[in-house]
This record gives C-alpha cells, structure tokens and sequence, in this order.
C-alpha cells in the first residue's frame, strides 16, 4: 500500500562542520519502517536520486539522500582551491548522513543504497559506524582497478588513471565532467585519489584495510549488489570483486538486463529514471524486508 510522501530540503552537519545539502523524503501520517541513505555516484547531485527516494517513501521507508561536499549545493563558489578529498565524502559526508538518520529515527533499521560510488565508499566506514546499517544495496558499484575492465576497454581505464584525470584537474583544480556530459564538475583533490586508486591493483579496498578496521573486513549484513549487463562504466568483471572484497557480508549478486525492466538500454545511470520503477519495486521490496 503506497502512502503519501512529505518532501523536505535540510542541511546535515558534518563533524568538521561543513554544510550538507540534503533532501529528506519520508511517509506522511505513517511511521516509516525503515531509514535509507542513499549515497550518490561520483559527479551526480543529490536532485537525480529523488524520484527514486519518492518511490521509497510511498513504501514507507524514510529516504535521506545528500550532495557531497564540492557537488551540488553542498559546494563552494570555487573548486579550485578547494581541499576535499574523496575519503572526507566516507569519513566526514556520508557519516554525517548515517548518523542525522540515527537521531532523527531512533531505533529504525538504517539500509544503505550505494549508485557506483557510493558502493564503494560504504566500504571504507569504520566498523561502529557501518554497524548500524543491516541491508545494503549497491547498484553498478565497481572496483575500480583497470585490470578488471574487458579488453579493449581496460587500455582506456588506464588511460584515464595515469594520465587524463591527474593531468585535467592539475590544469583545471577541478575534473570538469560537465564539458563531456558525465555531471557534475569535480573537485580535483576528489578526482586525484580516485585516479591513484584506480592505479591500485587493490584500488579502494587496499586503502581501507591500510587505514585498519572497515566495513570490507567487518560488516556482516545482508549486500545485494546489482550488476547492469549493458554498463560499460561497471561491467559484471568490475562489479563481482567490489562484492568480493565484503568478506563478512552476506553476499547476493545480481545481474539486471533491461528487457527484464521493460526498456530498451540501462548502462551506467538508466536504472535510477523513471521508467525503471519495476527495479525499483524490487530495491524497495529488498530494503524494506
């Protein structure tokens, strides 16, 4: 039974004290039964993700869904002296957003909903702040090292980690994803860590086991981690050992094609428009249980 949705735009408080912009979607008149945090792919504001999150309130889940620090409305007038680094959108943003969560729905389960990007920064949270988090799904999250993309596609991915990306936001202070159409611009401390840990063989899940306890080691919740068979952003071979890497969770892949949707193509970011509401059933029914 769907229920109405109240809408809500918010700042969440990090604990350096940096300005969030957030939007909150919850049941109105309704308790929820549930709270989701949904943690956007790198370079897409928070405003992409909200029919989505519509979709989850009218089941009943009370949906929070932020803008990064440097992305959206959560950014300075300039990026390019600006010092984010993309571990601060884990350790300081995201953190923040499990923890508002927390104290605005006390003892609600809190579900975790990761686009690309947001998958893999799930595993880089501490253990007490991950623990919270019983279910989380990812959708088209990928480990990121370049070797796991196909030939001829993998020559490309190192392309980018070694040369495009580094060389683009020293020129730039910033990595301008919107000239070429992929969203929002990026901060170039943000796009440096992510090309060097593209140049990792062990990518993100290497500099969070260095750092000591994370989620990739610890966290034994339920993960469904959804694999598009037609995004060449994060093939099958890219999505398997990002799940992999979880190695206390309870693990669940699943490959979505999209005639199984009833569309023609999904890639990279087809599955979170609107004419995927029958996956979105599915994510909802599965966060919800």
């Amino acid at each position: 039974m769907q229920v109405q949705v109240r809408h809500r735009e918010l700042v969440v408080r990090a604990s350096d004290g940096w300005a969030l912009a957030a939007d909150l979607l919850e049941p109105a008149g309704a308790p929820p039964r549930a709270a989701v945090l949904i943690a956007p792919a790198l370079g897409v504001r928070r405003s992409f993700y909200r029919p989505l999150a519509a979709h989850l309130a009218e089941g009943g889940l009370a949906t929070l869904v932020l803008d990064y620090r440097g992305m959206g409305d959560s950014r300075p007038v300039s990026l390019r002296a600006f010092d984010a680094r993309l571990v601060d959108w884990a350790d300081l943003d995201l953190t923040a957003g499990l923890g508002w969560l927390g104290e605005r729905f006390g003892g609600l389960p809190r579900r975790w909903l990761g686009h690309s990007m947001g998958g893999q920064l799930f595993g880089l949270l501490a253990e007490a702040v991950a623990a919270p988090v019983d279910r989380a799904l990812f959708v088209a999250a990928q480990h990121g090292h370049w070797r796991h993309w196909p030939q001829p596609a993998r020559w490309a991915m190192a392309g980018l980690w070694w040369g495009v990306i580094p060389a683009l936001s020293r020129a730039l202070g910033k990595l301008p994803m919107s000239a070429v159409g992929q969203g929002e611009d990026v901060p170039q401390h943000v796009a440096r860590q992510w090309a060097r840990w593209g140049r990792d063989r062990d990518y993100v899940v290497g500099f969070a086991r260095r750092r000591g306890a994370c989620a990739f080691d610890t966290w034994a919740g339920a993960l469904r981690s959804d694999a598009i068979s037609d995004d060449r952003y994060a093939p099958l071979s890219t999505v398997r050992p990002l799940l992999d890497a979880f190695v206390a969770a309870r693990r669940e892949l699943v490959e979505v094609t999209p005639a199984r949707v009833g569309v023609r193509t999904l890639g990279h970011f087809g599955a979170f428009r609107d004419d995927a509401r029958p996956l979105w059933d599915e994510w909802r029914a599965w966060l919800a249980a």
